[in-house]
């Protein structure tokens, strides 16, 4: 039966200890903004208090039943009481039939080593829980620290942590719908922007295409303007270069006509006999002629050997080096179009 009521007590002891374990552990590994609330603290924390003196538990012993106490606290129930029951469930059990439970002890220490960092926090300077806050330093403070201040700063100064979480809390709020109507209002402009860098873009691109395409038509009119006057050019040169070189043959044939005459001259200049000098042989009739014959026959030739005249043609300079561009200008109305007007009036003002 002991052996039994022992088993019973260790499996309930364990059981009832590996609940809280388990809760304490998670407890202990939560970061401090997943913490639970006060209220489900407060209720974890009464199950790791003694019923019958209501603080930690000291020494803490299970019963067959599963309840625990401080073993200091049973024993004295126990001392005075005649039938041994359980202080929770009124179950009888045989005298001092319990065991340490040494688990939740340790539990117990941990919890308690828990609130000690995380709850309760000390001033460093005089060792009081730290229930105030001081709003000309912006930490946190003790009533002796308050009361080490003049008294017109300790009211004005401090305040009890409640009031202080809800006067900053109310000024975060009031700031923080401040920047959510400026984070809207910036949303919206940058929004804004987006689509005017968006419409620069697109009509950047248009612009260059627009201007491409009308610097290709002045390319294409200039291009044809320029190949045109240059087959003006060449038309015209050719024609005056044919009358000139015309004109150079026939000047080539009178020139060779009246050196072949000098030549003759001279011949008949140089003859030593004054027979051979006034009579001259006609080969072409097998006759002698006179010189007098000779003379007018030569006077004739000299006189249809006239210098004619020399041909000079000039290029049209008013057409092909006169004012090219401000000519090329003006037929450029056929390409320009009606916004172009006044830029073609403003070209073709006088400079």
């Amino acid at each position: 039966m002991s052996s039994f009521s022992s088993t019973n007590v260790s499996s309930s002891s364990s059981t009832s200890v590996s609940d809280n374990e388990s809760k304490i552990n998670l407890l202990l590994s939560t970061s401090s903004s997943d913490l639970p609330s006060r209220p489900q603290a407060e209720d974890f924390t009464k199950e790791l208090t003694c019923p019958l003196c209501l603080e930690w538990f000291k020494e803490p012993v299970i019963l067959p039943c599963g309840h625990n106490f401080c073993r200091p606290c049973i024993e004295e129930i126990r001392g005075r009481a005649e039938v041994c029951l359980c202080p929770e469930c009124q179950a009888q059990s045989p005298d001092r039939q319990y065991i340490g439970n040494i688990v939740l002890e340790k539990l117990v220490e941990k919890i308690k080593g828990f609130h000690v960092g995380k709850c309760q926090q000390k001033c460093s300077k005089h060792g009081e829980p730290l229930k105030l806050f001081w709003k000309m330093d912006g930490k946190l403070a003790c009533f002796l620290c308050r009361d080490a201040q003049k008294p017109e700063d300790q009211s004005s100064q401090f305040l009890l942590l409640p009031d202080a979480v809800q006067l900053y809390a109310e000024k975060l709020i009031s700031t923080r719908t401040q920047l959510e109507a400026t984070v809207q209002e910036l949303k919206t402009l940058k929004n804004a922007q987006q689509e005017k860098i968006s419409c620069h873009k697109e009509n950047k691109f248009h612009l260059q295409h627009h201007i491409s395409l009308e610097f290709l038509k002045l390319h294409q009119f200039l291009h044809g303007r320029e190949k045109r006057l240059m087959n003006e050019l060449q038309e015209e040169g050719k024609i005056l270069l044919q009358e000139m070189e015309a004109n150079l043959n026939k000047l080539q044939e009178k020139w060779q006509r009246a050196k072949e005459t000098v030549l003759r001259i001279q011949s008949r200049l140089y003859q030593h006999s004054s027979i051979d000098f006034l009579t001259v042989r006609n080969l072409d009739l097998n006759i002698n002629t006179d010189v007098l014959c000779v003379l007018h026959s030569l006077e004739q030739k000299a006189g249809t050997l006239s210098l004619g005249a020399l041909v000079c043609r000039e290029l049209s300079l008013g057409q092909f080096k006169g004012p090219i561009q401000y000519n090329a200008w003006k037929e450029m109305k056929s390409i320009l179009g009606p916004g172009n007007e006044i830029l073609l009036h403003y070209l073709l003002q006088p400079i």
